[in-house]
């Protein structure tokens, strides 16, 4: 090959590596609008439900960022029944796009604003909240979450009570923990709405991932 010739090829492989440099750099740059384009955003949801099957979430939008923390709207979560479990106006999650796609950090935290709570407890035990939850809970998580509901509402049913229980009041924080570390909550209800019959209940406890008794339950306290 002659020197012009391999001047020149060297040239056009310089500026198609520049070309494909922009290209990848100007699709990375415009991932997070394209993430919020509706296919999108409809193939989000249907990841989050395929990991809640058979639960469900809802969402009106997710708002990606490179550098500021994820912006959840409308947030509903659904049982295994398609009752409401939670409607919350807005979330927010910590972690920024390039969190979730690269760095994934040790802790993560989910903050739910003005968040619904509507929970039934069942004749066999179980609670609707925490089945709808156990694809998400790992026994020894390599991250940990923190889940906090403010300004909230709770109803809770149970076959034991002639009526909900009901707190137009409720912040609740659930650290859900890393490795063997136990479960733990902290949980404020009030209810407000009768000013000649005020109530409160604070409820603190923990759940040990690590300690079991000799029938195969695991530890549990709470105050």
């Amino acid at each position: 090959m002659k020197p012009t010739s391999r001047r020149r090829a060297r040239r056009l492989w310089r500026i198609g590596a520049l070309l494909v440099f922009l290209a990848g750099a100007g699709f990375m740059a415009a991932l997070p609008w394209v993430l919020s384009l509706p296919l999108a955003q409809r193939q989000l949801a249907a990841a989050a439900n395929r990991i809640l099957a058979p639960s469900r979430v809802q969402f009106r939008s997710i708002t990606l960022s490179w550098t500021h923390s994820t912006q959840i709207t409308g947030v509903v979560l659904l049982d295994a029944q398609g009752d409401r479990l939670l409607v919350a106006p807005r979330a927010v999650f910590n972690w920024s796009l390039s969190q979730i796609l690269f760095a994934q950090p040790q802790g993560a935290d989910l903050s739910i604003e003005r968040g619904d709570l509507d929970i039934e407890r069942f004749a066999d035990g179980t609670v609707d909240l925490h089945e709808t939850l156990k694809p998400v809970i790992n026994e020894y998580p390599n991250t940990r979450l923190v889940i906090r509901i403010k300004d909230g509402s709770l109803r809770f049913r149970d076959p034991a009570f002639s009526e909900p229980v009901i707190a137009d009041g409720a912040d609740l924080t659930i650290d859900l923990s890393i490795n063997s570390q136990p479960i733990s909550w902290d949980i404020h209800l009030a209810r407000t709405d009768r000013p000649e019959e005020p109530a409160r209940l604070d409820l603190v406890g923990q759940y040990s991932r690590a300690e079991i008794d000799a029938t195969g339950e695991h530890d549990v306290q709470l105050s």
